[in-house]
């Protein structure tokens, strides 16, 4: 698990230091190319987990309208799932209807790190080989 989230975290730092080191990328004179850009670079590492947290803060903002009441609580066990998932998986069990939710919350979570870890200058353009 620790090795994971260590390769996982320098992949997604990396995704966040090319998408500022190659701003060229979003003008190039290939609009697909442009496309493929953005949703390899901007979506995988920087807006889908961002989203996460963004919906996570609009439902417990809107607490007082019912379906953002309803929508909080499935996003709380979805969360809940995935940390049942996460305990398991470190005590080397696994549960089928835990594993998706764990993998879509671990993969956020350690692109959300990755992006901190860039912005924070704390990515070395070394890295070490990640062991088990």
């Amino acid at each position: 698990m620790r090795a994971e989230w260590a390769r996982r975290a320098r992949n997604a730092a990396g995704g966040w230091q090319a998408f500022f080191k190659l701003p060229g990328m979003l003008r190039h004179k290939s609009k697909l190319i442009t496309f493929q850009y953005l949703s390899h670079r901007m979506l995988r590492w920087m807006a889908t987990p961002s989203l996460f947290v963004a919906l996570f803060l609009a439902n417990w903002g809107l607490l007082a309208l019912p379906f953002y009441r309803l929508a909080l609580a499935a996003q709380i066990a979805f969360y809940g799932l995935a940390g049942g998932g996460w305990w398991l998986a470190t005590r080397g069990r696994r549960a089928r209807g835990l594993l998706a939710p764990f993998y879509i919350c671990m993969l956020n979570a350690t692109a959300l790190a990755g992006g901190w870890r860039y912005l924070r200058g704390k990515q070395s353009v070394l890295w070490a080989k990640v062991r088990d």
